[in-house]
């Protein structure tokens, strides 16, 4: 009976183990790619100690304000491209509002945050800081393709 209750389980508690190993992965990229961040924006802005020391919270507060956002917001309106030829008219003008919502917020976010850099930042790092933020989503996206490899999906999709 143990050998059968053992066989039955096994698989369950090698996915459930193999979840947790996915998921550690993943939290360690997040970590390596925010570090990388800070790296990277810290030397195209070239902020001095007290300019980082006052930079940071800011940043990450309106990072993680944002992030909520985009999830929220994925989250209220997940769908499928072939989704949208079956909405009636309503439910694409409904969408279609909330995601000129959803970008008001964005923007509202964003002037938000450079007024409050105003206080922490001269105005051309403020501009430096659009640019690097820009640049680095494109080194990160390059590193991503690149890991997967030629064509759509990586080499074995």
């Amino acid at each position: 009976m143990a050998l059968v209750l053992f066989i039955l389980l096994a698989p369950v508690l090698l996915l459930a183990q193999g979840g947790r190993r996915q998921h550690q992965m993943q939290k360690q990229n997040r970590e390596r790619i925010e570090a990388h961040r800070v790296a990277f924006l810290t030397d195209k802005l070239d902020l001095s100690a007290d300019e980082a020391e006052k930079f940071w919270p800011v940043f990450n507060a309106h990072k993680e304000q944002v992030e909520a956002e985009q999830k929220a917001f994925r989250e209220a309106h997940d769908f499928e491209p072939e989704d949208i030829e079956a909405m009636s008219e309503d439910e694409a003008w409904q969408f279609l509002e909330a995601q000129m919502a959803h970008e008001q917020k964005m923007l509202d976010y964003r002037n938000s945050f450079t007024k409050e850099l105003k206080d922490i930042l001269p105005p051309q790092k403020i501009l430096m800081l659009m640019d690097a933020e820009r640049d680095f989503k494109m080194e990160l996206m390059r590193w991503v393709s690149d890991r997967r490899g030629p064509g759509p999906g990586g080499p074995n999709r």
